[in-house]
């Protein structure tokens, strides 16, 4: 399992090895991301990655059927085994770091104790599990959906037992609120809908509350929602049409839509977008940031500054094959992509001088 030094990340979430020098340069102008380093996660294509709450570890899925955490300190692996017998379709961790969900094309979720190494007996849904999110307050519930058009809410003290929303096309995609009570789901009509899972205490639901918005392609990917202000938040959606629809949500109303951004190609991969909020450096100054990152068809991780209208920051081209997403660290500027050619990369931020 996972040892005291693991412990130490999880609650101390120190990132020294990645306090990088500054980058050499004939000018004095923003310094973009830099490839950084590329992590040994897998023996094949990496489908998913995301950073612990605190940062200190990445977890990331791949073909070869495992689920690897990287300690981003130390700079080593710990597999966690295989108990999936498929691809990785989804990794999600605990608002406390201290469990991971695993979603699989073998339509089972795992269950992880990341301290203890120890994996769940398997949760199977009706098809092949696409996502997987944990209830954000009660540590026993986490939530899959499948190809069979359900999205599933297990107890782990019911593992035989899941409630089921029941919608009319696939979910690929969905996020749960602060407090358990919404959920938006993304699917295969370009419906984003929203549900409220606590009628699922009485039974099976096929009932949403509003389609917040409809677009005419399949939205492969929600990126979660980010707090920017007291009163502004925003939410991405990944759609099949290649356009990143970005939207600001206000809890009385329909979420609004600020940005469609364009550059990146889909290709039906599903690929994955993150935002960041937080200071990077900007003309040799440390500046607030507003980015979304996400993977592309075309190799490459293209990166937009939301705080600049959404403009194309960036694109990221070391990867040789489909960059399948890209995650943001939640509290500094370093970047991780995930690709069909094996391989997962840091990227971060540094300054630039001559």
């Amino acid at each position: 399992g996972i040892n005291a030094e693991y412990m130490g990340i999880l609650h101390g979430c120190e990132l020294s090895h990645l306090a990088l020098p500054p980058f050499t340069s004939n000018s004095h102008t923003v310094s973009p991301f830099r490839h950084y380093i590329d992590i040994p996660m897998h023996d094949a294509a990496v489908y998913c990655a995301c950073f612990s709450p605190c940062g200190g570890l990445l977890a990331s899925g791949s073909f070869d059927k495992t689920v690897a955490i990287w300690d981003m300190n130390t700079l080593k692996k710990q597999e966690l085994g295989r108990a999936h017998t498929s691809s990785i379709l989804d990794v999600c961790w605990s608002q406390d770091g201290l469990h991971l969900l695993s979603a699989s094309l073998d339509n089972s979720a795992i269950h992880w104790d990341v301290v203890e190494g120890k994996a769940s007996a398997p949760f199977y849904g009706r098809g092949i599990l696409l996502c997987a999110r944990h209830h954000p307050l009660d540590p026993q519930l986490f939530y899959v959906s499948d190809s069979r058009e359900n999205l599933l809410m297990f107890d782990r003290r019911q593992p035989k037992a899941p409630l089921i929303l029941q919608n009319d096309g696939v979910i690929y995609s969905f996020v749960v609120d602060a407090e358990g009570t919404r959920l938006i789901t993304g699917d295969k009509n370009g419906n984003l809908k929203e549900w409220d899972p606590r009628r699922l205490s009485g039974g099976d639901c096929d009932q949403c509350l509003s389609v917040l918005a409809s677009v005419a392609a399949p939205l492969y990917h929600i990126t979660p929602p980010l707090q920017v202000t007291d009163t502004r938040r925003l939410m991405a959606t990944n759609g099949a049409d290649d356009k990143i629809r970005v939207y600001s949500l206000d809890s009385a109303s329909k979420p609004q839509l600020d940005f469609e951004l364009v550059g990146f190609t889909d290709g039906h991969f599903g690929v994955r977008s993150s935002f960041y909020f937080g200071k990077r450096h900007q003309e040799d100054a440390m500046k607030e940031s507003l980015l979304l990152a996400t993977g592309s068809a075309d190799h490459k991780v293209y990166i937009y500054d939301i705080g600049q209208g959404g403009v194309l920051l960036q694109a990221l081209e070391d990867h040789t094959d489909v960059v399948y997403g890209a995650a943001f660290h939640p509290t500094e500027p370093i970047l991780a992509s995930f690709s069909a050619d094996c391989a997962t990369k840091v990227w971060a931020s540094s300054t630039s001088s001559s």
